[in-house]
């Protein structure tokens, strides 16, 4: 599907100045532009964010952008506009959207300068060829830290993640936990992949200080004194079981020993879809009929993996590992389980805010969400904007990654994951 942004109904209305704050110095700043030229598209978002906390020089600018513009042009915009402060952050196939407005051709700019959140970034190159080096060298920056910034009193850390390409979701969740679990304990972390198909593209990649990179990890370690609060859904319901009887690798080959396409096939064509248009357009389906796979660490919500296609077999190749006599849920996307998830993530991440006001925040939300749901994707988002009630900015992955604690990881193809900054 085309993808297209919102007009005013379909998008968010802008409510700035419904919670301007006057006076306000410092907090989480966020502005949108959808200007053609990527300088002034930069600058104006820029400005924006830094107007919302009185125009001091924040710590760090997080800036998501959607991928028809300039980078480096984006980014010196955005460094005329926020007095020169650090720039990180991605470019997405996907849409782009603030408490303002949402994007399908724009740039959105978090601006923060909080006491109580110390930033450190790293990144990490070459993930297609060595994995677990990527993640070292985007870490260690960050981990270098922990010393001296437990002597100033942040004693928790996040990190939030952002991948450009990466085919298969589960070896990057199993390598990002085995690398950090070698260094700390715990450290709890969240993040998104911005192609599944693990190709880099001039039309994703993450953007670390005055560049973009394809085919690497960029981390942005918080250290805070207050523990950064998160929360998780994705609302697609569960239809059928199935036994996948024959696995190789990603692709289930077989479905209760038959193939399983036919098996996938014949279940949509008995709800009443028409098995030509199947055949000739599996892609559409794929994107609305997802899979699970059951979760031992969140039992009530299977694992969602997409389907990036069928193979000359009959297979059905998914974004990640599928273990042979597992169960295999066909899941669909139903328009009112999926906003109320997306609004449960914005409950949990309050609610699991010990300490603090609520400051500002990032979403990341699945593009797999708009292919499900259309036009009504965007009521989700309306939803978000709703609960939240402060600023945020949020963007459009494939993939999305998430260890909030030691015995829950979760990796989905459909979720959206909600972090909270308090003052």
């Amino acid at each position: 599907m085309k993808k297209e942004a919102p007009t005013k109904r379909g998008g968010l209305e802008s409510k700035k100045g419904e919670r301007k704050e006057t006076g306000k110095i410092g907090g989480v700043g966020t502005g949108i532009s959808t200007e053609t030229a990527p300088w002034k598209a930069g600058l104006k978002a820029a400005k924006a964010s830094l107007q919302e906390i009185g125009g001091i020089k924040p710590d760090i600018s997080f800036v998501a952008v959607t991928g028809e513009y300039s980078i480096k042009h984006v980014i010196k915009g955005i460094r005329k506009g926020n007095g020169g402060a650090p720039v990180v952050g991605l470019l997405t196939h996907g849409f782009v959207f603030s408490e303002e407005d949402i994007a399908g051709s724009g740039i959105a700019v978090s601006s923060i300068s909080l006491d109580t959140v110390k930033f450190e970034v790293g990144l990490g190159q070459g993930v297609s060829s060595n994995i677990e080096n990527a993640i070292e060298e985007a870490i260690t920056p960050i981990l270098d830290q922990v010393v001296a910034k437990k002597a100033e009193g942040y004693d928790y850390l996040t990190i939030f993640f952002i991948v450009d390409a990466v085919r298969n979701g589960d070896l990057l969740m199993s390598r990002l936990v085995k690398v950090l679990d070698s260094k700390d304990e715990f450290i709890p972390f969240l993040g998104a992949v911005l192609d599944i198909t693990g190709k880099t593209s001039d039309k994703c990649g993450v953007i670390y200080l005055d560049n973009i990179y394809h085919d690497a990890f960029l981390a942005v370690g918080m250290y805070s004194k207050i523990p950064i609060s998160t929360g998780y859904g994705h609302g697609l319901y569960p239809l059928v079981p199935k036994r996948a009887t024959s696995v190789s690798g990603d692709v289930i080959v077989e479905l209760d020993g038959k193939p399983a396409y036919e098996v996938w096939k014949d279940y949509l064509v008995r709800k009443g879809h028409d098995g030509d248009d199947i055949d000739k357009e599996p892609g559409k389906y794929l994107s609305r009929f997802l899979f699970g796979i059951p979760d031992p660490s969140s039992p009530r919500q299977p694992k969602v993996r997409m389907a990036l296609g069928i193979t000359k077999e009959g297979g059905i190749k998914l974004s990640g590992l599928v273990k042979e006599n597992s169960t295999v849920w066909f899941m669909e996307a139903r328009k009112e389980r999926m906003i109320d998830q997306a609004g449960t993530s914005v409950i949990r991440a309050i609610e699991g805010l010990k300490e603090g006001k609520p400051s500002g925040a990032w979403v990341i939300s699945s593009l797999v969400r708009f292919l499900n749901m259309k036009n009504d994707y965007f009521e989700e988002l309306h939803a978000i904007r709703r609960k939240l009630g402060i600023p945020f900015i949020g963007f459009n992955s494939a993939g999305e990654f998430y260890r909030p604690t030691s015995t829950m990881k979760w990796y989905h193809n459909s979720s959206v994951i909600t972090m909270l900054f308090s003052e």
